[in-house]
């Protein structure tokens, strides 16, 4: 009768570990699965200013745009290839469907800050195609300002002409 008792005891808890990992993995798998916050177009404004120092890029786009998805690794690599000392990257998605867009960045594995833009950063910088890149150089002056696909070999010069103090104007506001 005794080793009935321990027994059950043993698998009793086995079972509440398995139970407690199950409990912890959901949370996990939860807490990477968050959806981006939302940002206005003075808050853009903003991210552009504390990043003054480093070239800063700059990436409209959404999970249903091909184009987008086509370019995405690239920007991905840019990443992986430029010190964050040096470049700042952050993605601007045009994104309607939450879930569609944080299930994108978990399978494409976007390794930049990726925020839901509201509607006053699509009327504001009067984004009308997506995707549309920026590139903005270590003053805060535009570099470039690209509409449609951007290639890795475009992505690379864009951000070696900032490096290098390129402006094709003034300051964003």
């Amino acid at each position: 009768m005794k080793s009935t008792s321990v027994l059950t005891t043993v698998t009793s808890g086995a079972t509440h570990f398995l139970l407690a990992l199950a409990l912890v993995m959901i949370a996990a798998s939860a807490a990477m699965a968050k959806t981006p916050a939302a940002i206005s177009a003075k808050g853009l404004q903003q991210l552009i200013h504390e990043a003054k120092g480093r070239v800063v890029v700059v990436n409209f786009w959404a999970s249903w745009c091909a184009p987008c998805m086509t370019e995405l690794p690239e920007f991905i690599a840019m990443r992986e290839a430029q010190p964050e000392d040096d470049v700042y990257m952050v993605g601007v998605s045009l994104d309607f469907d939450h879930a569609m867009l944080t299930k994108t960045m978990q399978e494409k594995g976007i390794n930049y800050p990726v925020y839901i833009a509201e509607e006053s950063v699509a009327r504001k910088y009067d984004i009308k195609v997506i995707p549309k890149t920026w590139v903005l150089n270590r003053k805060g002056e535009m570099s470039t300002d690209h509409d449609g696909l951007m290639t890795g070999r475009m992505l690379n010069k864009a951000v070696t002409r900032a490096l290098n103090g390129h402006s094709i104007a003034g300051e964003l506001e």
